[in-house]
């Protein structure tokens, strides 16, 4: 298994993993904003990364990235219990200084699990960030 970065510029690769991400994600709640945002990394507007094992994508992660800052839009993972969120956070944490994300509460321990603190807390949600020290 392998973390990798996918933008717009990579045309012949991005459109076959774009394609099984909408795939995987035509149950989801948040359908309708990963297409959005999946759209901005064909705009090269956002980062895609990707876990991919023999060309099959078992997890991806959106980023908008700003300098040496990164805010996760987006961190969805389609086999849970293999640490395929955590590699993605790694890979994430090697190229950010301050990574920031809004986490729904039921997944704020997988953060906290992973170096991230509590920024603030909300109703039905968490801002949760990640700083190199």
């Amino acid at each position: 298994m392998e973390v990798k970065l996918m933008n717009g510029k990579k045309r012949t690769f991005i459109f076959p993993v774009i394609k099984q991400i909408e795939e995987l994600q035509e149950k989801a709640v948040l359908k309708i904003y990963t297409k959005m945002l999946l759209e901005d990394v064909i705009k090269n507007k956002v980062e895609l990364y990707v876990v991919v094992d023999n060309n099959k994508v078992l997890g991806y992660c959106i980023v908008d990235s700003k300098a040496d800052k990164g805010r996760i839009e987006i961190l969805e993972v389609f086999e849970e219990g293999k640490g395929l969120g955590s590699m993605l956070l790694d890979s994430l944490k090697e190229k950010y200084d301050v990574i920031e994300a809004e986490a729904l509460n039921n997944v704020v321990g997988f953060y906290t699990k992973n170096g991230f603190k509590i920024k603030k807390i909300y109703w039905t949600r968490t801002d949760v960030v990640w700083s190199r020290d």
